[in-house]
């Protein structure tokens, strides 16, 4: 994977002085073509222990060290390069630089991707390579961004931390006059923590996105101290990270109505080896249902809605129960209307855990919702200002690790200037 990377950034930086140039004008293959992103924040946090700094705040943006809340944020800068081999073989490469990370310059996605040209109501898709699973009805922006909001679902920051897959997804589709059906397949490797963040930390709301090397802190909390039931695991998880040498799996279908709505739905199974263990992280066994709705209201009102509902284990069993057993749901809607030149977005999640093992040693229970508005303008030349408020109240049994008590509200604002090419 390093090696990967390594040749995408030498890549970008070999192609960077050619950027203006228009790979669509040339006469033969390979047709090369670059698209990013900068993001710049000014942020009001939300005034609670960030968890990116082992806390248990939900959002991006907490108290600083030194304790004040407002600062300017260098948020991202993305650059996406895009190969086109043939009229039917592409491949694309997104590279990240987040000085929040581990890894300031990381990689996001590489992949290849097969899309013959058909004369066929029939179609076939293929890809190979790091991809996020077709999850996500929020993230439809350049570099995995959203054009509704900065902050995406809880649900779909879920996603952008752990759920990516490196491995192979087919896609059938079959297109008729109004409508079209398709079927999905996929095969990955690389995700055993997955359900990490969730136990430990659970739900948040952010945009960060995982990376191919990438880490992320874990709370500090009582299970994974030194006299914890957990002290064998690190202070941090490794999304992309193999232990069992298992293959998971996810498919999807996809049923979408002309001018009227699409439905989507999502079975995911990592099939972790709940006892695997490297010496840092443990594997976990992730299973989980998705199922999404788009739809255009009277008044030109888009409606976006998912729902999640799934289960994680770890550990061995004692008394035939997981040492860590953990169900989690949550679901959200999202309102958006285009008036004018603006853009205006209302979302309300709601999201929980339930912890079916060891509650005394390791509390995971967890139950809240959030709110999120926001309003966007964008201008000649690929600038877009955004503002956002954000609303989170959270009761979290852990919390009490900390002295603190359960229950918090937490609110966030940001806004942000971001130029895309």
């Amino acid at each position: 994977m390093s090696m990967l990377l390594i040749k995408c950034l030498a890549i970008a930086s070999c192609a960077l002085p050619c950027l203006s140039y228009n790979a669509s004008a040339q006469d033969s293959f390979p047709e090369i073509s670059f698209e990013g992103l900068v993001d710049v924040r000014a942020v009001q946090g939300s005034g609670q222990s960030n968890w990116l700094d082992r806390g248990l705040g939900k959002t991006r943006y907490g108290t600083a060290s030194d304790g004040s809340r407002s600062s300017i944020q260098f948020s991202e800068a993305s650059l996406i390069a895009n190969v086109r081999f043939s009229w039917d073989l592409t491949a694309m490469a997104h590279i990240k630089f987040d000085p929040e990370q581990k890894n300031a310059v990381d990689l996001v996605e590489a992949y290849i991707k097969y899309d013959p040209v058909s004369t066929s109501p029939w179609r076939i898709h293929a890809k190979a390579g790091m991809f996020f699973p077709p999850i996500s009805l929020e993230h439809s922006d350049v570099a995995w961004t959203s054009p509704y909001s900065l902050t995406p679902s809880a649900i779909n920051t879920w996603v952008g931390e752990e759920i990516k897959a490196t491995g192979l997804e087919v896609t059938f589709e079959r297109r008729m006059e109004d409508l079209t059906l398709s079927l999905t397949g996929a095969a990955f490797m690389l995700n055993d923590p997955t359900g990490t963040l969730l136990a430990w930390r659970g739900w948040a709301l952010h945009d960060i996105k995982a990376t191919a090397l990438g880490r992320f802190a874990l709370p500090d909390i009582n299970s994974i101290k030194s006299t914890g039931i957990f002290n064998k695991q690190a202070p941090w998880i490794e999304p992309h990270h193999e232990i069992d040498n298992r293959v998971g799996y996810y498919v999807a279908g996809n049923w979408e109505m002309k001018e009227a709505f699409t439905l989507s739905a999502l079975y995911y199974n990592n099939r972790g080896n709940p006892i695997g263990f490297d010496g840092n992280q443990y594997s976990w066994g992730t299973n989980f249902f998705n199922l999404g709705l788009i739809t255009l209201l009277p008044g030109d009102v888009e409606l976006l809605a998912q729902y999640m509902k799934g289960n994680t284990i770890m550990g061995p069993r004692i008394n035939e129960v997981y040492v860590l057993d953990m169900d989690f749901s949550s679901y959200y809607i999202l309102l958006s209307k285009m008036i004018g030149e603006q853009r205006l977005s209302l979302r309300y999640d709601n999201f929980k855990t339930d912890d079916l093992s060891l509650i005394v040693e390791d509390n995971n229970n967890e139950a809240g919702h959030a709110w999120m508005a926001s309003l966007s303008r964008s201008f000649d030349g690929g600038f877009r200002l955004m503002m956002e408020m954000q609303y989170v109240d959270s009761d979290r049994a852990s919390r009490l690790d900390f002295n603190i008590p359960t229950h918090a509200k937490e609110t966030q604002l940001q806004f942000s200037f971001r130029y895309s090419f």
